[in-house]
This record gives structure tokens, C-alpha cells and sequence, in this order.
């Protein structure tokens, strides 16, 4: 399994509930200091932002990492760094340059087809309490065993910046002359419950276009606004970006501008209509200009 620094992972649990894979979390997208890990399902909702980690080198030291919840900025910690078995694993705020900082940094050891992460400061690694799989088990550092709740699924949800250029360039939507410009290194696509419930707090559907005074750039410029906004509100940590873009575009009758992200599988450029609220695989135009 390829490994990417400085990007955004879901980490699933190898052993499964129900036949259903277990997420890492924190208990009720707590903030503050001390909030329980837990393992739940996967969620396609707000809460999935609870169950994704951006996972950082730290400066200086090789191969070992920070995992910061993007929903509430907190970072994966073990209780007092103990070596102890069963000390459990919280969210914590960053503490650079102390006597715990150790206690959140982490090294991902390949074993298979799947990791184990060690804590840096008590050698012990992630687990889950007394073995079980079920949703709201407990997070906590154990001694190596060769268990399968040991054992952990990185699953990359983000793309730089480079990829990104990558996949639009190979749009087959794109004018001859099209050009790119990204503002971020780093993105994140939201989940399709979200991008909904945004375009519906917008009110753009119940707007009418008023020629040149409210048009088509202003529709898309607009949802992109209240996505930045919605993630302002929702989001607590930083270095990323939401994956909201415009496009520019034109044909025979004329010009037109609309939005666009990636699909499921953040290989494939969709787009998205700001009149309607649709998504759609060709907007009948082809765009020689994208901001993103």
C-alpha cells in the first residue's frame, strides 16, 4: 500500500463488525482536550469529517507523523505517552516543543496488506479495547500482537495540487487553450450529503438570473463562497482545501460558467450545475478557463 506524507486518510480497522469495516474517530467530533477515541461505521454524512486525519511528517524526524482530526483539529494522542497496556487514545491539542509532544507522533509500519501505527514515546500500538469491533469501542495502545485488531487501512481522500492538474488536463470538456490555476496544495472532496445541504442553504435554486447583473459566473462564484463559508464554520484544521471549482467555459451560442469537484473515486472531473442543482457529466461546453 502506497504511502503519501502531508495528505488526508480515512484509517479502517482490519477486523470488521458485521461485516463492516470500523473507522477511526473521536467520540461526537469532540474539541476539547481528552475526548475518547473510538472506531464506528463509515459514515457518508458531516460525521464523515470526524473519520478523516490529516496525517503530517514531523519537521526533523523521519518516518514519524502527526494525525490531526479534520473535523475538530485535535490531534491522535496517547494518555500521558504511557507505556502501560490499555492507556487509552484521545484527541489532544498540539504540544510542540513539551515533554508530551511524543505522546502524539506516530510511525505506520507496513505489515501486508495493512499497517500498524506505533506510538513514538511508549512503543505501544493501536488497538482496540478488549478486542472488539463493535461501533464506540475505545482506542488504546497495546503491546505488538499479531491480532488483526492491530491492524489498520490508510485510505488516501485527498489530492494535491498536481493531481488535480493532472485530472482535469485529461478532461475531455477542456478547450484547446484551457488553463488552470489552483489556490491550495492540498484538497478534499465533501460527500454528496454535504455539497446537497449547501446548495439548498444557498437558495440559488429559488434565485432568477438577472441578465448580466446575476448570471452564470455569479451563481457559481456564489456556491463557492458558501462552501469556503461551510467549511470556515465546520472544519478545524488547516493546510487543505474544499475541492469547489469553476469553470469557464464556451460554445456556439455563447459562454457559461458553472462548478465542479471530483467523483468517488477522485480520478474523473464532475460537474455541477448551480441553476439547477445538478450534477452532470458533460455541460454541452468546453472550458478554457478553471479556478480551484
Amino acid at each position: 500500500m502506497a504511502f503519501f506524507a502531508n495528505q488526508i486518510y480515512t484509517i479502517a480497522n482490519r477486523k470488521q463488525d458485521n461485516g463492516n469495516n470500523m473507522f477511526l474517530a473521536l467520540f461526537e467530533a469532540n474539541s476539547a482536550n481528552a475526548t475518547p477515541c473510538q472506531v464506528h461505521n463509515q459514515s457518508n454524512t458531516e460525521e464523515a469529517f470526524n473519520q478523516q486525519w490529516l496525517v503530517k511528517t514531523v519537521p526533523g524526524k523521519c518516518d514519524i507523523y502527526t494525525f490531526q482530526n479534520i473535523r475538530t483539529g485535535t490531534y491522535l494522542d496517547l494518555r500521558d505517552g504511557s507505556k502501560n497496556n490499555g492507556a487509552l487514545v484521545v484527541g489532544w491539542q498540539l504540544l510542540p516543543g513539551t515533554e508530551w509532544e511524543s505522546a502524539q507522533q506516530w510511525r505506520i509500519i507496513p505489515n501486508g496488506n495493512y499497517t500498524k501505527i506505533q506510538n513514538v514515546a511508549s512503543g505501544t500500538y493501536l488497538d482496540l479495547l478488549n478486542g472488539s469491533s463493535a461501533p464506540d469501542t475505545q482506542v488504546h495502545g497495546w503491546e505488538w500482537s499479531a491480532t488483526e485488531t492491530q491492524d489498520w487501512s490508510l485510505r488516501r481522500v485527498s489530492r494535491t495540487d498536481v493531481e488535480l492538474r493532472g485530472i482535469i488536463a485529461k478532461d475531455t470538456h477542456n478547450a484547446p487553450d484551457f488553463q488552470g490555476f489552483s489556490q491550495d496544495g492540498l484538497y478534499l472532496v465533501l460527500p454528496q450529503s454535504v455539497r446537497d445541504a449547501i446548495y439548498v442553504s444557498s437558495r440559488l435554486k429559488t434565485m432568477k438570473g438577472r441578465g448580466q447583473l446575476f448570471d452564470s459566473d455569479d451563481y457559481a462564484i456564489v456556491l463557492k463562497a458558501e462552501v469556503a463559508k461551510w467549511g470556515i464554520a465546520n472544519l478545524l484544521a488547516d493546510d487543505f482545501g474544499l475541492l469547489w471549482g469553476l469553470m469557464f467555459s464556451r460554445n456556439d451560442d455563447g459562454a457559461l460558467a458553472y462548478n465542479f469537484y471530483l467523483n468517488e473515486d477522485l480520478d474523473t472531473v464532475v460537474f455541477f450545475d448551480p441553476y439547477t442543482g445538478e450534477e452532470k457529466a458533460d455541460m454541452g461546453y468546453k472550458a478554457y478557463m478553471a479556478l480551484y
